[in-house]
């Protein structure tokens, strides 16, 4: 379960009429190693496939290899001590159709851990699964740089 789907379900409404406009960032783990060149095809905007068929140019993105996040809460099926791979950090202004697992399927990776980290200035930080933070309407709008 993502950060979005934790949010109430107004919200979450209130937030899809913002789509485009607003910036997330999702880290992810991605079997094999990736090459610098495949990060760059991805940041240009790649073809994926859409609704009905229909293909999808993703718009230009910020993409970076990064080392394992901080505070990840451990998986029950941990890869194998000796398999490569790499960590994503994807950072979209418009995440549509499962975006970021059909980029990197386009470049013939697989996304094996996908994690929202941050929603404009919401940020996942130090918690952990299940964990809950509240915040009052007022706060949640201006993190979201979104008029209340």
């Amino acid at each position: 379960m993502g950060l979005f789907d934790q949010l109430h379900p107004d919200w979450q409404k209130t937030l899809a009429e913002y789509r485009g406009l607003v910036t997330t960032i999702d880290s992810l783990i991605e079997k094999n190693d990736v090459a610098p060149a495949t990060v760059e095809k991805l940041a240009r905007g790649i073809d994926i496939s859409a609704t009905h068929g229909q293909i999808f140019r993703t718009t230009p993105c910020l993409v970076k290899k990064i080392e394992s996040p901080l505070n990840l809460a451990e998986v029950e099926k941990p890869l194998h001590k000796n398999a490569e791979n790499s960590w994503l950090e994807i950072t979209l202004t418009e995440g549509r159709f499962h975006q970021v697992r059909k980029m990197v399927a386009a470049v013939h990776h697989k996304c094996i851990r996908l994690i929202r980290t941050s929603i404009e200035d919401i940020h996942i930080g130090s918690m952990q699964p299940g964990e809950v933070i509240e915040l009052n309407e007022n706060d949640f709008f201006r993190l979201l740089k979104l008029d209340a």
